[in-house]
C-alpha cells in the first residue's frame, strides 16, 4: 500500500498491489476505485470514462460556442478529395 500523486493532478491516490490486481483509490474524489487492473492479462476492470472539466474544454467552447451551447454549426468538416459532392447522404432524419 502507498500513497502516491499517481495522476498528477495535486491529490495523493492510494495505491494497492498484489500478485494479481493493482487497486488505485481516489480519497479526494470520494474514495472511488479509479483503476482496477487484473495483473496477469494487465486489463483494467473499471475501464471507465470520467466527466470532469479539463483545461482544453474551455478553448473549444471558446471556439465553437454560441451562448455556451456548442453546435454542429460552428465546426468546419474536411473531406477527403476523392469524395463527391453529389454522393454525400444526409443522415439527419434518417434512421
Amino acid at each position: 500500500i502507498e500513497q502516491v500523486d499517481f495522476d498528477l493532478d495535486g491529490k495523493n491516490e492510494v495505491i494497492i498491489e498484489n500478485n494479481e490486481f493493482s487497486i488505485y483509490v481516489e480519497p479526494a474524489e470520494g474514495g472511488i476505485v479509479k483503476e482496477l487492473d487484473y495483473r496477469p492479462f494487465s486489463f483494467n476492470l473499471v475501464n471507465t470514462l470520467s466527466r470532469k472539466r479539463e483545461p482544453y474544454h474551455q478553448k473549444i467552447l471558446k471556439k465553437f460556442a454560441y451562448q455556451g451551447v456548442i453546435s454542429i454549426k460552428n465546426i468546419d468538416f474536411f473531406l477527403r478529395s476523392d469524395i463527391i459532392k453529389s454522393n454525400l447522404v444526409l443522415l439527419a432524419g434518417q434512421g
